[in-house]
């Protein structure tokens, strides 16, 4: 989030950390979007005690906790939020929603975080591709049978004429 932009959610956990020009570091998201810590405010990374401009995210803890390598070993926690329902989020494109009145109020939650890892989708492509043809061609078959029977209907009406 920037300041004066609307809040947006993401099951997204693909973060890096970037400077704003300005020499502040922030943990933004592939959209340059910051990350939120727990109060709603942007996470910001602390100069580094060793070589490079920024300190590194040296642990997450699965409750959200951020812990730099810079001298004091700072850390942030990462905002989690749930929804009443999550049905009534707006999409807004690039794996993000808003609240809306029908998905009710941000709720902060405690959450389990597994770093260094990204969720993987439950569906694996393959096998969805392979029941797609294999339900084309079911229809395709019975499209057939309801023609053939048609046509014998048909021939056999007017045999009896």
């Amino acid at each position: 989030d920037v300041a004066g932009t609307t809040t947006s959610y993401t099951r997204n956990g693909s973060f890096t950390i970037t400077d704003d020009g300005s020499g502040t570091g922030y943990i933004v998201n592939e959209q340059g979007q910051r990350l939120l810590d727990d109060t709603g405010s942007p996470i910001t990374v602390p100069a580094s005690s060793t070589a490079g401009l920024f300190a590194n995210i040296v642990n997450i803890n699965p409750d959200g906790t951020l812990t730099f390598n810079d001298a004091a070993n700072t850390t942030a926690k990462v905002g989690v939020f749930d929804f009443p329902s999550v049905q009534g989020l707006k999409a807004i494109g690039e794996t993000q929603w808003t609240a809306t009145l029908e998905s009710g109020a941000a709720v902060l939650i405690t959450p389990n975080i597994k770093g260094g890892s990204l969720e993987a989708s439950n569906v694996d492509l393959t096998d969805q591709l392979v029941n797609m043809i294999i339900a084309q061609r079911n229809f395709q078959a019975n499209s057939k049978i309801i023609t053939t029977n048609q046509t014998l209907t048909e021939t056999a009406t007017n045999m009896i004429r």
